[in-house]
């Protein structure tokens, strides 16, 4: 059962398990702007919230299944666990800027040996929580809508529940706020029911309607050939998630032509003599340099020969995924490539660390984890998520 830890069979939160996690205790000493919660501290909101969620799965959303349940109320439990990283007492008030990007990251750590859909969909909720009412307010409501509907793992239904419960949760010293919050969903919902994303993300729509939707001319018909561009396939995932082995299986598919490039920094140190092959380590600063100085050549030598590319690095963060796109940019091939993200994870985080034992301190995982960015719908044309299984190999 998803989130065991923290839910029982019956939808109530293990509010003694939950009191012991620092991430959740800090939010007992977390204070907020009375102007919008003059309920208390973060932890005082967050349980009002999670009551409110509750009565509204017995109510309103009853009709949702137990899965669906359990991960509406683990959205709403951690929606503002990040408020205890970046609460601050500025400009005489208290203010908790950017906690919704902060708290995605914290519960991703949380969360990660958690069924893995499940975590991206709280992980989404959180994130886009505060945009909600944004979105309702601003006058380009309709694209601003589609937009963050392209989002893999994000559906409206699930938001405007969430920001539901953070609105019944918050006492604003404006009593009339919480009415007025509460007719921008209601409107926010009938704009999404008419835009038929309400239940649904527009990245799980039939393909070739999210192709008319967008305007891109891609080829459906095979969903490793979206046109007759060449590819770059961008690999995101921690040390030992498997990426090698997925580039092994997805050949032995001939999902991938055999003549696509691997670009991988970690061939390049042992080509470079900085390591022993199959060694997972990082050289010193003069090495990496090196490194990516050859990394970028081959790079911009197989752009010029217009072929298939594979990065095969971790890629965890965004500024790092980018500057593959600014290279391309910078030299007017951007557009002539198409973007595919292949997403990999293994089993659970032990998987990860036995299959990088001696080479990476179990500790340093939590840390490369909560730097995480999940990729955005703008960075790719096509997101290919693999979870491993490693049922062949001793980990």
């Amino acid at each position: 059962m998803i989130f065991e830890k923290y839910i029982t069979g019956d939808l109530q939160i293990k509010w003694d398990y939950v009191e012991t996690l620092p991430e959740f205790a800090k939010l007992k000493d977390c204070q907020q702007n009375p102007k919008w919660h003059s309920e208390g501290t973060a932890w005082q909101h967050t349980v009002k919230c999670v009551n409110a969620a509750q009565g509204l799965l017995s109510t309103d959303y009853s009709a949702l299944g137990l899965r669906k349940k359990r991960i509406l109320l683990a959205s709403v439990l951690f929606h503002d666990i990040g408020k205890g990283a970046t609460t601050e007492f500025l400009k005489g008030n208290w203010h908790s800027y950017n906690h919704e990007f902060a708290g995605e990251k914290i519960a991703r750590r949380m969360l990660w040996d958690e069924e893995f859909t499940a975590r991206e969909e709280v992980c989404a909720m959180i994130r886009w929580h505060m945009e909600v009412l944004r979105v309702a307010e601003s006058k380009d409501y309709i694209n601003k809508i589609l937009k963050i509907s392209c989002n893999y793992f994000f559906n409206w239904r699930d938001a405007i529940f969430v920001k539901t419960c953070d609105c019944l949760g918050s006492q604003p010293e404006d009593p009339r706020q919480t009415d007025i919050d509460k007719e921008k969903l209601k409107f926010l919902t009938h704009a999404c029911i008419n835009l038929n994303c309400y239940e649904l993300s527009l990245y799980a729509m039939d393909r070739l309607d999210r192709r008319r939707l967008f305007g891109k001319e891609f080829d459906w018909s095979n969903p490793y050939s979206f046109s007759t561009k060449p590819r770059i396939y961008v690999l995101i995932g921690l040390p030992g998630a498997g990426k090698d082995t997925f580039i092994k299986h997805f050949k032995e598919i001939d999902a991938i032509s055999n003549d696509t490039v691997v670009l991988c920094r970690d061939d390049i140190r042992t080509e470079l003599g900085y390591c022993k092959e199959g060694d997972k380590i990082i050289g010193t600063a003069k090495e990496e340099t090196e490194v990516s100085r050859v990394f970028n050549k081959r790079f911009f030598d197989n752009i010029a020969k217009g072929e298939n590319i594979i990065l095969n690095n971790i890629n965890l963060k965004k500024a790092y995924r980018e500057d593959f796109h600014k290279k391309l940019a910078a030299i007017s091939v951007k557009d002539k490539y198409e973007w595919v993200y292949v997403y990999v994870e293994a089993p659970t985080l032990a998987d990860n660390i036995k299959r990088r034992d001696g080479q990476i301190d179990a500790t340093a995982f939590d840390n490369i984890i909560e730097k995480f960015d999940w990729p955005t719908a703008d960075e790719y044309d096509e997101i290919i998520i693999q979870k491993q299984e490693f049922k062949n190999e001793q980990v």
